[in-house]
């Protein structure tokens, strides 16, 4: 889908993290670009991993974060993020398992790819001849 350019507001007017270089706010001028109408899907993503071999930060780590509500009961304790306790870290959470291990019925073919970072998704667009969107184009 083409994106008409025009001007924007990037950034922030408040440096929250100065490390991130999002301040101070000011306008860009965007030119015309194309994004995908949808999200990339589970089966579109396994497709990738299955060419590839590629393997995701999360397996590579052998853990994710997990919204809290969505961590099994029986899984217990585990680590949160201290500013947003509403994130779990969940051991053997994947593109493939998306709340931890036994968490595999969760997974639909057609549902959006979950638990990838951007390294993951930057390898995908590579992948599929693509690039992800810029800050000021989102």
């Amino acid at each position: 889908m083409a994106i008409p350019g025009g001007t924007a507001l990037i950034g922030a007017e408040r440096a929250e993290l100065p490390d991130d270089g999002e301040s101070p706010l000011r306008r860009g001028k965007l030119a015309l670009f194309r994004m995908s109408p949808t999200t990339v899907t589970n089966a579109e993503f396994a497709a990738f991993i299955q060419a590839t071999g590629y393997v995701t930060e999360a397996e590579d780590f052998g853990w994710s974060f997990v919204f809290r509500e969505q961590v099994a009961e029986s899984f217990g304790l585990t680590r949160a993020v201290a500013a947003a306790h509403w994130w779990w870290r969940v051991e053997g959470a994947s593109w493939q398992r998306i709340n931890g291990p036994g968490s595999e019925d969760a997974w639909q073919t057609d549902h959006p790819v979950v638990q990838v970072a951007w390294r993951d998704a930057n390898a995908y667009a590579a992948w599929v001849g693509r690039r992800l969107p810029r800050e000021a184009e989102r």
